[in-house]
């Protein structure tokens, strides 16, 4: 007992057959069945780091003696048919702390710079490296390539840093933060990432009081909240139904007996309910002025109610040279941002309108909270020179602009509803079915069409919806197969064909949600295309080149003239699709591709505009090729506009025109068809009336 107890004897204890001798051994003698009499040592132990020296290695030998079979090696990429849960504990990483995984240097020279960045002791990193190695045969047992992050959930002890550092090393198969509180991870720990500040919930309205709630994420404020068990039914003071009562009276009428009509409303701001008041800036004091049109907003108010304001007396200050109010700090940053981007996109002296009306804005609105865009809007409408667009996306990007969704609906759309509000109500209405069964909303699935689509039909439509409207027709159940065959012959051309598309699609569209008895439309047919192209005479064009004299008109001119591209060809030529090291350009319409191979004079033009281009505006983002000053820097980066593309051509002259002549020219060199088809992309019906118009001779019908 006494080797035992102060020796470092703990061979001899598990396997005595196999313990080395010793210099002294005591032998005690027992007498028969008296040895659990045996007193303990009175003497005190001498050497304590001795006894748990053995004690150490008795617990580890006999866990290894125990679970040499635990956690063995399983096959590489083999997959348990029915996975058994584990209780893993220290006595596990004790007993495979032997053991030297595939990784484990690789792991450890990560534990030392995990506890250098996060200022942890040696004693964690030993941890650490135990857990680590248990985690590593973890993976060898489940036959992986890498650590399953289901693993580190069985782990004893920090499982969470476990795989923070095992992803470091490029070991770990999934998120290290799936481990949960059952691995032992402190949750103050300095690894752990702090969680999400939660935003504050949108403003809404008490269920019962009505009561505008900020900051509060249930549906009932906390004076409504302790009468929601109260019993429902009608107030004997107010009158609303199915209420909480007490002694026969809501919750409003029990505080004010006296409110017999109404109440007030009222507000309710978390902050203000656990009496911390809401953070202000510095600088939202409100303005010393009296009698203007807006005032200052300080940080964190809401707006209950939004109002449209009239600006009109705050450019009537401007223009009499009244005192202004003074910008704040924020406020001066802002604009003097603004002229720093306004110098680096345009040239110096140009681009103030944008900022005379960001400047209008801060002086009587603040930088404190954001401005509404119709704000902007209105400011830039009531004064001369003012400019919106490049304001709002300016406070866009500072998430400083309230956007009002009105103000970004489609310009097409747009169009669509004025029109609609200019015809008698009851056509308006059937003419809106129709819009809605384009857009795919009817009473069978259709495709959305979009509404540049609809505009076009629209159009053609619109002088035949008014002269009925003019005639006296009411309804559309009146119109006759008569009076659709008269308004398609008074059409002919391109014209025609589009009216009598728009008549069939509306009666058709109409007949389908049983909105007309029959469809008068049904058997109309288009008359086509009736003249034949015609050629510009010879001395417009160079007329032409020689007047318009911007780099941007010029190379339009030559790619509708030498290329017979449309306008919309223009539009949306991208910069990525002119490649003038190699002469050519990608013409792009929906998902075909035509490649144009450019002419020395195109390729000269061409190169002028972007060099003319780079000069103007050289830190535009606008992907297109063809821009403006109002494209160069918008926001949504649109192409430039079909106006701006179709006003470069002279009075009495038109892209469409320029366009036939064009075609026309190459059908009298060539009078193949299938050539013109593949030079400017057209069908073989437009490329027959091309030769038709050209070699009028060769398309005669032979008698029979």
């Amino acid at each position: 007992m006494r080797a035992i107890r102060l020796e470092d004897d703990s061979g001899w204890v598990l396997t005595p057959e196999q313990a080395q001798p010793r210099a002294v051994q005591l032998v005690l003698g027992l007498l028969l069945g008296q040895s659990g009499a045996a007193r303990a040592l009175r003497r005190p132990m001498t050497s304590p780091v001795a006894l748990s020296t053995w004690q150490r290695a008795l617990r580890t030998d006999g866990a290894e003696a125990d679970c040499r079979e635990v956690l063995a090696p399983a096959v590489p990429g083999q997959t348990a048919l029915f996975p058994a849960a584990r209780t893993l504990t220290r006595a596990t990483a004790g007993a495979v702390a032997g053991r030297a995984p595939a990784g484990e240097e690789l792991a450890l020279a990560q534990i030392r710079a995990f506890a250098d960045d996060h200022a942890l002791k040696a004693a964690w990193e030993r941890k650490a490296a135990r857990m680590v190695r248990l985690a590593l045969v973890l993976r060898d047992a489940e036959g992986a390539r890498r650590v399953p992050d289901y693993v580190l959930a069985d782990l004893p002890e920090i499982g969470t840093a476990v795989g923070l550092i095992l992803q470091r090393a490029g070991l770990l198969d999934g998120d290290p933060m799936r481990a949960d509180a059952r691995c032992g991870t402190p949750p103050h720990a300095a690894y752990i990432p702090r969680p999400r500040t939660p935003s504050w919930p949108a403003p809404r309205s008490c269920r019962e009081c009505d009561g505008r709630m900020s900051g509060i994420s249930e549906y009932l404020c906390r004076s409504c909240s302790s009468w929601k068990h109260e019993p429902r039914g009608r107030c004997a003071g107010c009158g609303r139904e199915q209420t909480p009562l007490r002694q026969g009276r809501c919750r409003l009428c029990h505080a004010d007996p006296a409110a017999a009509v109404g109440h007030q409303l009222t507000i309710v701001v978390r902050a203000a309910a656990r009496g911390r008041p809401v953070p202000a800036r510095a600088g939202t004091d409100p303005l010393p002025h009296a009698g203007e049109a807006a005032s200052l907003v300080p940080y964190g108010q809401q707006v209950l109610f939004r109002e449209r304001r009239d600006w009109a007396p705050v450019i009537g200050r401007v223009r009499d040279r009244h005192p202004l109010p003074d910008l704040s700090e924020r406020a001066a940053a802002l604009v003097e941002e603004f002229d720093l981007l306004r110098r680096r996109r345009r040239r110096p002296g140009s681009g103030r309108e944008g900022q005379r009306a960001l400047v209008l804005l801060l002086r009587f609105l603040g930088a404190d909270a954001p401005i509404w865009e119709y704000d902007v809007h209105d400011l830039c409408r009531a004064g001369p020179g003012l400019y919106a667009t490049v304001v709002c996306d300016f406070l866009k990007a500072r998430s400083l602009l309230a956007e009002a969704p009105a103000l970004h609906r489609d310009r097409d759309e747009n169009w669509v509803a004025a029109t609609l509000d200019r015809l008698p109500p009851q056509l308006a209405a059937e003419v809106a079915t129709w819009v809605k069964v384009l857009r795919g909303e009817g009473r069978k699935p259709h495709p959305a069409r979009s509404f540049r689509c609809i505009r076009r039909y629209l159009s053609a439509l619109q002088p035949t919806l008014l002269s009925w409207a003019q005639r006296g027709v009411v309804s559309l159940r009146e119109i006759t197969h008569e009076d659709v065959a008269h308004a398609a012959l008074g059409r002919n051309g391109n014209a025609g064909s589009q009216l009598v598309g728009a008549l069939r699609s509306l009666f058709r569209a109409l007949k389908q949600e049983r909105a007309v008895f029959h469809d008068p439309a049904r058997a109309l047919t288009g008359a086509g295309h009736t003249g034949l192209p015609r050629s510009v005479p010879s001395d417009l064009l160079p007329t032409l080149f020689s007047q318009v004299t911007s780099p941007f008109g010029r190379l339009v001119v030559a790619l509708v003239a030498v290329h017979a591209l449309t306008g919309e060809n223009l539009r949306s030529l991208l910069l990525a699709d002119l490649d003038l090291a190699h002469g050519r350009a990608t013409i792009r319409r929906a998902l075909n591709r035509r490649t144009i191979h450019l002419d020395p004079f195109t390729h000269q033009l061409a190169a002028d505009w972007l060099a003319e281009r780079h000069r103007r505006w050289p830190a535009s983002t606008n992907p297109y090729l063809l821009t403006t000053g109002r494209t160069a820097f918008a926001a949504s980066a649109p192409p430039v506009d079909v106006r701006t593309v179709r006003g470069v051509f002279l009075k009495g002259m038109t892209l469409d025109m320029v366009r036939q002549d064009r075609i026309l020219d190459e059908a009298r060199t060539s009078a193949d068809p299938l050539h013109l088809m593949r030079l400017f992309a057209i069908s073989a019906v437009t490329a027959m009336r091309y030769v038709t118009a050209a070699h009028p001779e060769r398309t005669g019908k032979l008698p029979r």
